[in-house]
């Protein structure tokens, strides 16, 4: 309260988190992209096999020095493993689907606010959540089937709400 609307400290604010706003939802999924496809043909190596406990676990082929001298790459730099939070809960072949996962809930939970009336908010949400529903149900990205039924079954949840 003690900041004047009219001071240069607020204009400085005010520019600050105009620039924070737009570097989280097209910075971060820009870098989630860059950094796994700079590992893609490591991530898609790996694969899943049974723990013989009746889970699943996951068994990583570990790449070789050549590979990364051979990507002009040092050892030291993000490997796929440092990355596994983005992409284990998916199959290989699906390695950026963090990055879609991310755009739909940036989607609804910042874009939403922006038409101008709650009409086309929800018109909106509606076209969206058909399309997401789409997307899970006919590439069921997740490397457990389970995990695909539940996707898909949330994105009905969400269209009906």
């Amino acid at each position: 309260m003690s900041v004047s609307c009219s001071s240069e400290r607020y204009r400085i604010g005010v520019l600050w988190a105009s620039v924070m706003v737009l570097i989280y939802p097209i910075g971060i999924p820009a870098l989630y992209y860059y950094l796994l496809s700079l590992n893609k043909d490591d991530i898609r190596k790996v694969t899943t096999v049974s723990d013989g406990k009746g889970g699943e676990a996951v068994e990583i082929t570990r790449p070789t020095e050549s590979d990364y001298e051979s990507r002009g790459r040092s050892k030291n730099f993000v490997s796929y493993q440092d990355l596994a939070f983005l992409y284990s809960a998916y199959e290989p072949q699906f390695w950026y689907w963090e990055i879609i996962e991310t755009a739909r809930r940036l989607f609804f939970t910042a874009l939403l606010v922006f038409p101008a009336t709650p009409n086309l908010q929800v018109v909106g949400a509606i076209m969206m959540s058909v399309v997401f529903m789409k997307l899970y149900g006919f590439y069921a990205p997740y490397d457990a089937d389970a995990d695909d039924v539940l996707q898909e079954t949330a994105q009905y949840q969400v269209f009906f709400t």
